[in-house]
């Protein structure tokens, strides 16, 4: 039996990695997912830009009990991007911004296109953008994304 949880953020990890410019994105970001901590991620001295981090974060719900043994799990993330500073990395950081809220948000009505089983109530949050710091030649936007796994 699959794990419900690990179906639904390899789903996230496998949307985001349908960013190129071969699916109408403006970014090829969608080759160099990772998960983990941005941190640590950045630290390393042997990934290329843009690069989508994809780290957990604290849920604002609260699990909640559905009846005949069906329980809801939230779960969230920081969905994190980041360019390389250097000529026009204002536009890079734009455009990697724009591409992580078209793929996050779905133009479906009903169930997530993308989602896993089980998957539902998706939010994200307004993008943050944050400029190159702490030793890091690089700017990020954050995208806080946030849903519900209702499990058997």
């Amino acid at each position: 039996m699959t794990n419900p949880l690990t179906a639904a953020r390899q789903a996230l990890l496998a949307r985001l990695q349908s960013i190129s410019p071969d699916n109408g994105y403006l970014t090829g970001a969608g080759a160099n997912v990772k998960s983990g901590w941005v941190n640590e991620i950045l630290q390393e001295r042997h990934h290329s830009f843009p690069l989508i981090v994809v780290q957990p974060d604290k849920s604002t719900r609260q699990p909640e009990a559905m009846g005949g043994g069906d329980i809801t799990i939230p779960m969230a993330f920081n969905v994190v991007g980041a360019v390389q500073v250097g000529i026009d990395y204002e536009q890079a950081i734009d455009d990697l911004t724009l591409d992580l809220a078209r793929c996050l948000l779905s133009q479906d009505l009903g169930p997530l296109s993308w989602g896993s089983p089980g998957m539902h109530s998706v939010a994200i949050a307004a993008p943050e953008i944050f400029p190159p710091g702490d030793g890091l030649a690089v700017a990020t936007v954050l995208v806080r994304v946030e849903f519900s796994i209702l499990t058997d």
